[in-house]
């Protein structure tokens, strides 16, 4: 089995990063520290682990606003059968099969990132969990924009992923915070700037 190659990180990506973050509100960084006391209240609520709340909330935020995640997240908790998903139906049956697992060795390894996908909801998951953790980065559209200048929709492969992740951990390290801190900041700024944050006010 070969030698896994080196991350290079191109200096552009580092230098977008830093303008992005000095543009922004040091006040988000606080996003997934609030995003885990949701959730801590909602396990509490519904009589259940704040890690299966993370979790399903995880497997459910593709392709929806942040504040309907929740709402999505809660109402599959109560076993609401008149909510309307929009996340993707895939999305919904990963989140129903995490709820009716009886441990959590049965459910965790449906939020673990495969060799070649599944590495933003399993960050998701992770910067939930535990802000404090420095290695999970959650990277989408956004954070790709941010770090490269360049605006699209395109799917990275697993080893862009993990150099993106690594260019926000670089200018973490820089600052003397934690990766998640750096992503949901220049984030929320760029969405500020672009004058959608409010529609859709989800870091990733």
């Amino acid at each position: 089995m070969g030698r896994q190659k080196p991350i290079t990180v191109p200096a552009e990506w580092l230098a977008n990063i830093r303008a992005w973050l000095d543009r922004g509100d040091l006040a988000d960084a606080t996003w997934y520290r609030k995003a885990r006391a949701w959730c801590h209240g909602t396990a509490s609520a519904t009589g259940t682990d704040l890690r299966r709340v993370a979790a399903i909330l995880a497997a459910m935020s593709p392709g929806t606003s942040w504040e309907r995640n929740k709402i999505e997240t809660r109402a599959l908790l109560d076993g609401d059968s008149g909510i309307e998903y929009t996340t993707y139906p895939a999305n919904v049956l990963k989140a129903e099969t995490i709820r009716a697992a009886s441990r959590a060795d049965c459910y965790l390894d449906l939020v673990k990132p495969r060799p070649h996908s599944g590495f933003k909801i399993g960050s998701f998951y992770r910067n939930i969990v535990d802000p404090d953790d420095p290695d999970p980065v959650t990277i989408d559209r956004h954070a790709i924009a941010i770090a490269t200048g360049e605006r699209g929709d395109a799917g990275i492969t697993a080893w862009q992923y993990r150099c993106l992740a690594e260019a926000y951990r670089i200018v973490a390290r820089e600052r003397n915070m934690v990766p998640n801190e750096v992503q949901a900041i220049t984030w929320c700024a760029f969405r500020r700037e672009n004058g959608d944050l409010h529609q859709e006010p989800l870091p990733f």
